[in-house]
């Protein structure tokens, strides 16, 4: 289906006052007209269309009035002659209609300015909007980089700022910015970890946790901090030996107009560390590193047993396809550790004969 706003909006886009132009009564008329016959094409300022769209334009003449054929027209104008606006106006008569056809250059940004940014330069805020300078002025894009605005200030902790554009006569376009204050986090609260027996262990680990997130209480509450402190927190967990913890999740709740706090939620799983013995052909630095290739890969509890199979199969590409390995846990509960020793019969190299 075609957009009746469409045309209205290529009507209206370069400012004519057509008939004390109001967006609603176009599109009224516009809908009452749709059928009518074509009864004449009136062009204003003649000598500025090109041949070819006199011919297009001529070839309504006698039709009746339907925007698929008006739309077809605008986009191949505006496709071949990119520095002009090709617009219309509908003028009613007894017997059908004439569309009186207008060119003028396309209005365009002339300057893209900010005032009232102090946190953030004027540079950082042209980068975070789509409208540059000698860009159509399109409300559409005012109305998406306005948006944009607010979304750039809100992700870094002003969720307060407001944005307001003006357009000067001359087409510069200035976006005045009221920042307001920041949101700030007031406090970071994590879930106990209960596996840890040790309570000065526990709450040093707990506390170790919330600091690796690389933000803290009174920080200024910015969501990109927040998307690189869980991948901190990833990266803590499994330096800690949490390898079947399962991704953090960071929520924020809001105590007051400008500050939060965050809940740290973690299923830390068992804390696993590896242990090997009778290895000779792979080095322990090895054998770990096959291990932490499942690291990324592997949540579920049967982190052992997806470490036992790896390893096996790292034998197996080596010509060891009788290699057996049997596990030894045990279980520290003060510092909530299982110590998982695999002891390793490599076996004897099976060479395939041609």
């Amino acid at each position: 289906m075609i957009s009746l706003s469409w045309v209205v909006m290529n009507f209206a886009h370069a400012g004519f006052n057509i008939e004390d132009f109001d967006s609603n009564k176009i599109e009224k008329k516009i809908e009452q007209n749709l059928g009518k016959k074509i009864i004449a094409i009136d062009l204003v300022n003649p000598k500025a269309f090109p041949d070819l769209l006199r011919q297009r334009l001529s070839s309504l003449e006698g039709h009746n009035f339907y925007l698929s054929e008006l739309r077809e027209i605008i986009n191949w104008f505006h496709e071949s002659l990119g520095d002009t606006r090709l617009q219309f106006s509908l003028r009613e008569q007894a017997n059908g209609i004439v569309i009186v056809a207008f060119i003028k250059e396309r209005a365009r940004f002339t300057s893209i300015q900010f005032m009232g940014n102090t946190i953030f330069s004027s540079p950082i805020l042209s980068a975070a909007i789509d409208i540059k300078e000698g860009a159509d002025i399109d409300p559409v894009l005012l109305d998406n980089s306005l948006q944009k605005l607010a979304g750039f200030y809100g992700s870094h902790g002003y969720f307060h700022a407001k944005v307001k554009p003006e357009l000067t006569p001359d087409h510069e376009l200035i976006f005045h910015i009221e920042e307001g204050r920041s949101t700030k986090i007031f406090k970071i609260q994590g879930l106990e970890l209960k596996t840890v027996g040790d309570k000065v262990l526990r709450k040093h680990l707990e506390d170790d946790l919330v600091a690796s997130l690389g933000f803290a209480a009174g920080d200024v509450f910015e969501k990109e901090k927040i998307a690189t402190g869980i991948q901190y927190a990833k990266n803590w967990l499994r330096n800690h030996d949490f390898l079947t913890a399962k991704d953090p999740v960071i929520d924020a709740e809001s105590i007051s107009d400008d500050a939060v706090i965050l809940h740290l939620n973690v299923a830390y799983g068992s804390r696993i560390r590896f242990g090997f013995r009778n290895n000779s052909l792979f080095s322990y630095r090895e054998l770990i590193g096959f291990i932490g290739e499942l690291k990324e890969v592997t949540v579920s509890n049967d982190y052992v047993d997806a470490a036992r199979r790896k390893i096996i199969d790292e034998y197996k590409e080596i010509g060891r396809v009788n290699v057996k390995i049997n596990t030894v846990v045990h279980e520290d509960s003060d510092r909530g550790l299982r110590h998982i020793s695999l002891i390793i019969d490599e076996g004897e190299l099976v060479r395939i004969s041609k």
